[in-house]
């Protein structure tokens, strides 16, 4: 569960859209909320449960083309790979990081690269020899 605070962050990065917006963001039909769970279920579209109902980062859509950036595929996999949970994931992406000198990742997802690189060194931060699983945020 992301805490109350974080939720400021997340805002901060630009929120989140029900599933009904990222619908018509798409130009998908209202009901249509099975090519949401098709999308979520191959790790193309990062999603957190609020309550009972999907949400999803706006930081993720094109604002041009409306399309889910590349990016975010790449870094569900990521996360993943380090057990992290997509809210974890969301907490990391919306919280300000020293790699983007204050800024939060999510600001930077037109540079896949860089937020790649971040993602990458914030999974496998090393103390004393031991892997360690970072707490985002």
């Amino acid at each position: 569960m992301i805490p109350g605070v974080v939720w400021q962050d997340v805002e901060a990065a630009g929120g989140m859209y029900t599933g009904a917006e990222v619908l018509q963001l798409i130009n998908m039909r209202t009901g249509d909320h099975a090519i949401l769970s098709h999308l979520r279920q191959q790790g193309h579209l990062l999603s957190v449960k609020r309550g009972t109902a999907y949400i999803y980062p706006r930081f993720q859509f094109d604002p041009e083309t409306h399309l889910i950036r590349p990016v975010i595929a790449d870094l569900i996999k990521l996360a993943a790979d380090a057990r992290w949970t997509q809210e974890e994931l969301l907490v990391w992406l919306c919280s300000p990081s020293g790699h983007f000198r204050g800024h939060r990742p999510a600001e930077h997802v037109d540079h896949p690269d860089n937020v790649l690189d971040a993602a990458r060194q914030a999974a496998t931060i090393q103390w004393r020899g031991n892997a360690v699983r970072p707490r985002p945020g």
